[in-house]
């Protein structure tokens, strides 16, 4: 969608809060097996604005608020949660 924004309107295009991330730490992705690494990929972009608007009403912003977000749909629960922020 940007590209054909871009190419219409011209000017730069920006992707922010992607909707499918891998924002694991080193930590989530160990395993217990060597070399073998967990991968995911989570919907940020409802976890990231939910998380802009819970910091928000504590007057705080997602860097300075420490916050668990979890997709509690499917069949299993995902808890795509960094360390700061």
């Amino acid at each position: 969608m940007a590209e054909l924004l871009n190419r219409h309107y011209g000017g730069q295009m920006f992707m922010i809060d992607p909707p499918v991330v891998d924002e694991l730490c080193d930590l989530a992705r160990m395993t217990g097996v060597e070399n073998i690494y967990r991968t995911t990929g989570s919907h940020a972009l409802n976890l990231k604005a939910t998380a802009r608007r819970h910091a928000s009403v504590l007057g705080k912003n997602t860097k300075n608020a420490t916050l668990s977000r979890a997709i509690l749909t499917g069949a299993s629960p995902s808890l795509p949660i960094r360390k700061e922020g």
